[in-house]
Parts: structure tokens; sequence; C-alpha cells
């Protein structure tokens, strides 16, 4: 196997991971923290985060805002 090929391969399992490892998160401050609670910041960073998990899982294209 070429040296390019495994670290694609490397690259891929790492993100995969980083990924999952994310929606982990955002699942849990969701739960964890009460919506009146949330600043607009909070909010908009939890969108960014689920929208990006979700192309992450979708098609493995990464939307650019």
């Amino acid at each position: 196997m070429s040296i390019e090929k495994q670290l694609l391969i490397d690259y891929k399992t790492k993100l995969n991971k980083a990924v999952s490892l994310l929606s982990e998160m955002v699942c849990q401050a969701d739960e964890d923290t009460p919506g009146e609670y949330r600043t607009r910041h909070f909010r908009e960073c939890m969108d960014e985060c689920i929208d990006f998990v979700n192309d992450c899982r979708a098609n493995d294209e990464v939307r650019v805002r």
C-alpha cells in the first residue's frame, strides 16, 4: 500500500473519530443546558456543530460559512 493511501486512511479514521466525539459532546451539551440559559453564541455554535456533523455523515463534504 502506498504512503499516500495509508495517510488518507489514517486521516479518514481520525476525522471519523473527531466527528463522533463532537457529536457526543453536542448531544451532552444540548441535554445539560436548558434553553433559557443558552447565549446567542452558544446556540450559533451548537447549530454550526450540528451542521458540520450532519454534513460529514451525509456526504463527506463540509459547508463553509
